[in-house]
């Protein structure tokens, strides 16, 4: 099991660890000529991965005519039944002898249980995928096939600091809150806003603010290691996911980003000109300050807005002050 995982393209940089822990929640399933492997109308909580031969959905078009959309060795299928709960729309059938690797969502919840910074790294991989993949299902991504893989990637970085955008982030949000509160895991947000940094882009100019914000990424990188999901919000402005950590762990997390931020040397970033960057952050965690994922972002939103009100570069969390 563990070389047929490790020869498909969606886990090529995982570790053996890693891979011996995926393969509790995978299995091979064989398929002959003709068998429906997933029925149009039915709900599959099941993702699949060709290994072997092809797959095709019966996309009709009219009641005589139908297009075939075809998945090979390596590709995906069956997304919208298993990510969002929907009824297949085609059936996808066996062209020949096939064999699949499938992945339930029950298995895949016991992954999360288990060894949960897997579960993140999969789930980053499958989202990933899925922009570049499904270009057909809207128009926007429609229009990243014509821009090609340069923009395929702005779609879901945000170039140069080099960190997932705004949207990517929101998305994984939704998911990683849906799996937290489903199998009542914590799941902890930090918004963190560089102080004054309007006062840098002017004095020195937007590209050594750039350069910034990239030394401020690597350390945050370096705190929140494999566990945090990093986006920016706009601007000097970042959100950190940190699922499985409670409000007592962000808070350290962020206090560790606070400290480390103020303490470290800019000077080569501004040839020499001595500058001095704080952060302020704003924290808060489901389950502790937060039942839903809206109230999640607006206190977290609510408790840095306090930390810059009360003289920046400072860590505020949502239970301080009663922030809910």
């Amino acid at each position: 099991m563990k070389e047929i995982v490790r020869n498909i393209n969606l886990f090529k940089d995982f570790s053996d660890q890693e891979i011996k822990a995926l393969e509790s929640c995978v299995d091979v399933r064989i398929y002959r000529h003709g068998d429906v492997i997933v029925e149009k109308g039915i709900v599959a909580r099941i993702l699949f991965v060709v290994l072997e031969g092809i797959v095709k959905s019966d996309i009709v078009v009219t009641s005589v005519a139908a297009q075939h959309n075809q998945f090979v060795a390596g590709e995906l299928f069956n997304e919208v039944s298993f990510f969002d709960e929907q009824p297949s729309h085609v059936n996808f059938i066996s062209e020949g002898n096939t064999k699949l690797l499938a992945l339930s969502e029950s298995a895949l919840s016991i992954l999360v249980e288990k060894t949960p910074n897997v579960a993140i790294k999969l789930f980053l991989r499958l989202l990933e995928y899925e922009i570049n993949k499904l270009k057909s299902l809207s128009k926007f991504l429609s229009k990243l096939d014509k821009l090609g893989e340069i923009e395929s990637r702005k779609a879901i970085i945000d170039e140069p600091v080099g960190v997932y955008n705004r949207a990517f982030l929101e998305e994984a949000c939704e998911n990683f809150f849906e799996i937290s509160k489903a199998n009542a895991k914590h799941l902890s947000l930090l918004m963190i806003d560089l102080d004054n940094f309007r006062e840098i882009n002017e004095s020195f100019g937007q590209e050594i603010g750039n350069k910034v914000l990239v030394e401020v990424v690597r350390i945050i990188r370096s705190i929140t290691s494999s566990h945090g999901i990093i986006g920016r919000y706009g601007g000097d402005e970042f959100c950190i996911l940190l699922p499985e950590a409670d409000i007592a762990k962000a808070r350290e997390i962020a206090e560790l980003i606070r400290r480390q931020v103020a303490s470290y040397d800019f000077t080569f970033c501004t040839c020499g000109k001595s500058i001095r960057i704080t952060t302020s952050i704003g924290v808060s965690s489901f389950p502790e300050t937060a039942n839903e994922l809206g109230q999640l972002h607006a206190s977290a939103d609510a408790a840095l807005y306090k930390a810059k009100h009360e003289g920046r570069n400072k860590v505020i969390c949502a239970n301080d002050v009663g922030i809910s």
